[in-house]
């Protein structure tokens, strides 16, 4: 019997048993340390990153090229950081698929939530969806009581957009966002800041449905759009930083989450019933003392307070009118319209809403430590799964 694990996979490293004691993967070390022992040789697999069908080569390169046993052996695959669908892992299906591997040998680690209805369902999915706020984590340490500001938090904007990646809702979005309201004095945004190639007729595509939609038929000439805070620094990865002071000065963050695509044009991953997951996106207003907007399919809102338990504000404005919406154009114009009614006549203050906010930042701590327990109920879960037979 080995001692686990046999071979961890990445998007551009391959690792060796001696290799693993030099990762600081949480969950690969706790395992790799752990004093049970178990009956199977273990494999393990980092998915943090999507993989690409060019991994998958280099992948079946690799255990061609040393006749490597894997057949028989446990499958851990690891996507905490980055929520992963089974059905959509290109691992999952190379295993399945080229290996013959029992599902029941296959344990998915995930925050996602997952649809069973289309791999079998017999794969060990370990879904701890708490433990989406890992990605907020990344970007920024948990705060605690004491970095809660003595100073009252000024707002001097109406509301904050941050994305990274262009896709139909994102840029339909902010597209009408642009047109309507005024840069550096309604909001801060971006959108497009990865170098992302898009071919022309997909790139049309955007502009006709945002057009229609009422958006600045012009707007992908002013791509990327960059959040130019002062302490921002791109080339140290600050760029999407959770807590900041420019974000602090916006009443509002309208959080493009990336679950719920619905349209148009999107991937089949955004559109599964039940498959529901956070990101640091919808985390970043509880470090600034904003009000969240929420831009994706209604039952994605529903998942998030069941699951995190903060303040939506939903007695404050009239939000249901926008979660209820699963048209992703129709619910774009009404944040828009809401904004702009609320920027003529606003119906509440920062200090109406500034015990709420606090107590939505203290909740940040919480969460953390509510995703710790939860993490480790969830290695006993793997544990469990590797010692079967």
């Amino acid at each position: 019997m080995n001692k686990l694990p046999i071979y961890l996979h990445t998007t551009d490293t391959s690792y060796s048993n001696e290799d693993i004691l030099l990762l600081k993967d949480s969950t690969i070390l706790e395992l790799y340390n752990s004093k049970d022992t178990y009956t199977h040789i273990v494999n393990f697999f980092d998915q943090k990153f999507y993989w690409t069908i060019f991994d998958i080569k280099n992948l079946h390169s690799r255990l061609e090229s040393t006749n490597y046993n894997i057949h028989d052996s446990k499958i851990v695959i690891n996507t905490l950081y980055e929520p992963r669908q089974q059905e959509d892992s290109l691992l999952v299906h190379y295993l399945l698929q080229k290996f013959d591997i029992a599902p029941e040998n296959i344990i998915f680690l995930t925050c996602a939530q997952q649809n069973t209805k289309v791999l079998p369902s017999t794969i060990n999915s370990v879904v701890l969806p708490t433990l989406g706020i890992s990605f907020a984590s990344v970007l920024e340490k948990p705060p605690i009581e004491s970095d809660l500001p003595s100073s009252g938090v000024t707002k001097t904007k109406l509301f904050s957009c941050l994305t990274k990646r262009i896709t139909p809702q994102r840029y339909v979005l902010t597209s009408l966002l642009y047109r309507e309201f005024n840069p550096y004095i309604d909001y801060e945004m971006s959108l497009g800041v990865e170098s992302e190639k898009i071919d022309v007729n997909r790139i049309n595509h955007l502009i006709t449905e945002s057009v229609k939609a009422g958006g600045d038929i012009f707007f992908s000439e002013k791509l990327p759009l960059i959040f130019d805070s002062p302490i921002v620094d791109i080339k140290a990865n600050k760029h999407y930083m959770m807590k900041n002071s420019s974000l602090q000065n916006c009443m509002f963050d309208i959080i493009n989450e990336s679950v719920g695509y619905d349209y148009p044009d999107n991937y089949t991953v955004d559109n599964t019933d039940n498959f529901n997951y956070s990101s640091e996106k919808s985390f970043r207003h509880l470090y600034n003392f904003q009000v969240p907007i929420f831009n994706c399919r209604p039952e994605y809102i529903e998942y998030f307070k069941e699951t995190f338990k903060t303040d939506l504000f939903e007695d404050l404005l009239p939000l249901n009118e926008i979660y209820t919406e699963p048209d992703a154009i129709k619910r774009s114009i009404k944040i828009v319209k809401l904004l702009k009614e609320w920027k003529l006549n606003p119906t509440f203050t920062f200090s109406d809403i500034e015990q709420r906010v606090n107590s939505n930042f203290r909740r940040i701590h919480q969460i953390f430590l509510q995703a710790g327990n939860d993490y480790h109920n969830g290695l006993s879960k793997i544990k469990t799964a590797l010692s079967s037979r």
